[in-house]
């Protein structure tokens, strides 16, 4: 094999040098250098954008949030109110617990009982409520 002319060597090891720089140089400026002015403007604009919807956004969601919590309110009021109607009406009506049976013991301590609660409409909505909201005087029975 013929041997290559030290230029040849040289000019051979310069191209490749050069071309290696040349690659290095611009993945660098890729890498680490900022964008130019154009460029910058571009992404400032679509931040700017960004921004906006994500404020106005976050704005409606503050409003409904605000609403839900409003409405909630309403709903705790309107339940309240009803429970407190209801409890003037069951005391206005006097309803009591009527015809109190002992039966068996269930468990340990424990016996069942059935009564009958009187005074209660018959279009009344919220019967449970009334059961539930009724106390028992069992010294009384």
């Amino acid at each position: 094999m013929s041997r290559l002319h030290p230029v040849a060597v040289l000019c051979l090891v310069l191209v490749f040098s050069t071309v290696a720089f040349q690659t290095w140089q611009t993945w660098m400026h890729f890498m680490y250098c900022p964008p130019d002015p154009a460029t910058r403007v571009a992404m400032r604009s679509a931040w700017e954008t960004e921004k906006t919807q994500h404020d106005n956004l976050s704005r409606q969601w503050a409003r409904e949030r605000e609403e839900r919590e409003r409405e909630r309110g309403r709903w705790r009021w309107e339940v309240e109110e009803r429970e407190r109607r209801e409890e003037e009406e069951r005391q206005r009506r006097h309803m009591f617990w009527g015809h109190v049976r002992p039966h068996t013991c269930t468990t340990y301590a424990t016996r069942e009982y059935t009564a009958q609660l009187m005074n209660l409409p018959r279009n009344w909505e919220h019967r449970l409520d009334a059961c539930k909201a009724t106390p028992l005087d069992f010294l009384s029975t």
